[in-house]
């Protein structure tokens, strides 16, 4: 279901991702998040999204940075 917000304002809310957020873990992992983490993400697409929708790409950058360093230490 996508929430009106998503739909009527220039910018998500956060608390719309949170819910998204939670849909998907309990439909595709039969889980419920308990530890407050689909807010947490919520909050930082829509950052993401509004730092992007001014031309700032540097939390993305960032996020894409740190998961490239994940991946490599795993990988050694």
């Amino acid at each position: 279901m996508i929430r009106t917000s998503l739909l009527t304002y220039k910018y998500p809310l956060f608390q719309d991702i949170s819910i998204l957020v939670e849909d998907y873990v309990d439909s595709e992992f039969n889980m419920v998040c308990e530890d407050g983490s689909p807010d947490e993400i919520g909050e930082i697409v829509v950052t993401m999204y509004r730092q992007c929708a001014e031309g700032d790409f540097s939390l993305v950058n960032t996020v894409n940075m740190n998961e490239y360093t994940n991946i490599i230490t795993y990988m050694t």
